[in-house]
């Protein structure tokens, strides 16, 4: 649901698709998946590539607490020449407090090889919500990927990320990717009826390693030296069920540029999908 590291990909024309099996083993206090997937060229990995994905996620619902721990095997066999194999070893915790106080929390970290270097990223996330009127939640996020200093040193300790969707977790504007960023936000989710939802948030993201490169999604933007200070963003958004098979998304962003994008040049983006 998170969609850190697995996601549908629906902010998209074409989303996100694998070939493969999945094998499930479910309990009444517990269950475990053991997969086994090509991503689709287009569809989750660039066109020309050939890659492997699977692993084992186990999954414990206790009530008010639930817990998962996951090991996730990633091998490119073309990757334009940098061939990755690494695994991702990771866990994830939720947890209903009181009064609709929900946190969540994970923590990943990966190992193998990027190529030359020697792989050794991490991930980490916590989350907590609560609401505070009808159908209104406010919460506090924050969000680390971390990233790399110095590449000749033989290791690669930026997180590699699989197949997350930025657009719902670092931003609308789709700018960021999950690596070498460090970005708190605050958010706040209303339900106004069956067929109304708005959401809004404020992301102030930083580089998780100020020597390591940008997290550029689309490559547009330029580093600045010796600035970790990517910027703030600020996201209003609304959705509208149509009927029971179709859905408007759609609202704006206003990228306020730090001093780590050289230039400085602030982005509004509109947007909209059906």
């Amino acid at each position: 649901a998170d969609e850190l590291l697995i996601s549908n990909g629906d902010w998209g024309r074409t989303g996100t698709a694998f070939d493969g099996l999945r094998l499930r083993h479910k309990e009444e206090h517990y269950w475990a998946d053991l997969f086994f997937t090509q991503p689709v060229e287009g569809q989750g990995i660039a066109p020309g590539m050939d890659q492997s994905f699977g692993g084992l996620w186990l999954g414990a619902p206790l009530g008010d607490f639930s817990f998962e721990l996951y090991g996730l095997v990633r091998d490119d066999r073309k990757d334009y020449g940098t061939m990755t194999d690494d695994l991702t070893i990771g866990g994830r915790a939720k947890w209903g407090i009181k009064d609709g106080l929900a946190v969540k929390a994970e923590l990943a970290s990966q190992t193998g090889d990027h190529g030359a270097l020697d792989a050794g990223g991490m991930l980490a996330m916590f989350d907590a919500g609560m609401p505070v009127a009808t159908g209104l939640t406010v919460g506090v996020n924050v969000l680390y990927a971390s990233g790399d200093s110095d590449p000749a040193d033989g290791d690669d300790e930026a997180f590699k990320p699989y197949f997350h969707t930025p657009h719902k977790i670092l931003g609308a504007a789709d700018l960021v990717q999950l690596t070498n960023v460090l970005d708190t936000s605050f958010y706040l989710r209303y339900k106004a009826n069956t067929d109304w939802r708005f959401a809004g948030g404020v992301h102030w993201m930083t580089l998780a390693e100020t020597h390591g490169a940008l997290p550029d999604l689309r490559g547009g933007l330029v580093k600045a030296a010796g600035q970790d200070d990517l910027g703030i963003e600020v996201d209003a958004m609304a959705w509208y069920d149509v009927h029971e098979s179709a859905e408007i998304h759609f609202g704006v962003s206003d990228f306020l540029a730090g001093d780590a994008i050289a230039g400085g040049d602030d982005q509004i983006w509109v947007f909209g999908q059906l």
